[in-house]
This record gives C-alpha cells, sequence and structure tokens, in this order.
C-alpha cells in the first residue's frame, strides 16, 4: 500500500527547522527594524548622519560643535538639543580628554568620522565607531 503524502515525523522535523530559523532571525529584524535605541542615541546619529551627508555633498570636512555642560550640539549653523534635558558633562575626541567648554569633531567626506566619546548628564558613555560613522551606548 502506497500513501502519497508526508508522515507526522516529517512535518514535525520541517516546523522544527523553521522555528529554529525563526528564533535566530527574529533577533536580527527586532534591530533593524524596531528603533530600540535610546532616543539620545538615536538624536546623535541623526546629527551624525547630517554631517556625513552634509560633508559628501560639499565634498570636504564637516564639524561638529559639541558644548560642555550642555546639551547643545551645532551643526551647519543649526543648533541640535539632546533629549530630555541630557548635558555632556565631559568628553574625549580621538582619545585625548577635553579641557575646554568646546570641541569640535570632523566628518569626512569618506564616509568616517573622528573617535568621540561622550560622557553625559546621566552617567551613560556614549562613542562613536568612526568606520561606520555611527554612536553607540558604551
Amino acid at each position: 500500500m502506497t500513501t502519497h503524502g508526508f508522515t507526522l515525523i516529517e512535518l514535525l522535523i520541517v516546523i522544527f527547522i523553521l522555528s529554529l530559523c525563526l528564533f535566530t532571525l527574529i533577533p536580527i529584524f527586532d534591530v533593524k527594524f524596531l528603533d530600540t535605541k535610546p532616543p539620545v542615541e538615536s538624536e546623535l546619529n541623526k546629527i551624525l548622519n547630517d554631517a556625513s551627508i552634509r560633508s559628501k555633498e560639499l565634498s570636504d570636512v564637516v564639524e561638529i560643535t559639541f558644548i560642555i555642560g550642555s546639551g547643545n550640539i551645532h551643526l551647519n549653523n543649526k543648533i541640535y538639543k539632546l533629549p530630555d534635558d541630557i548635558l555632556v558633562s565631559s568628553a574625549s575626541l580621538n582619545d585625548e580628554p577635553i579641557h575646554g567648554l568646546a570641541f569640535s569633531a570632523k566628518v569626512y567626506p569618506e564616509g568616517l568620522c573622528d573617535y568621540i566619546e561622550l560622557n553625559l548628564s546621566d552617567n551613560t558613555i556614549i562613542v562613536s565607531l568612526p568606520l561606520f560613522n555611527i554612536m553607540r551606548l558604551q
């Protein structure tokens, strides 16, 4: 007697393999499609992206100016404000501590940026990843 169909074991194995694929892919899609970043990280990435676009348009270096002790960031005569009244308490640029009240980080047309480390008033540290031109919580 021949039957044309799948056995229960075969169906269970296929369902198991598909569920394993889903469990490995869901975290990847979650990070890419849902904005689960803190608002400060999102705002800094937006500023860095705007600077990168401007730098490519001009084919020249663009500077982002950070003000120590405030949440203000200057780019192209526009002032950005960090969300939730968060302030930049201290910073370092290319592994050198900043001793003044303001400093400028450069964004290059090639899609690179200076290494920036920002210590914020809520005790978080955000660093730039120069090769990827993004900011991340440390």
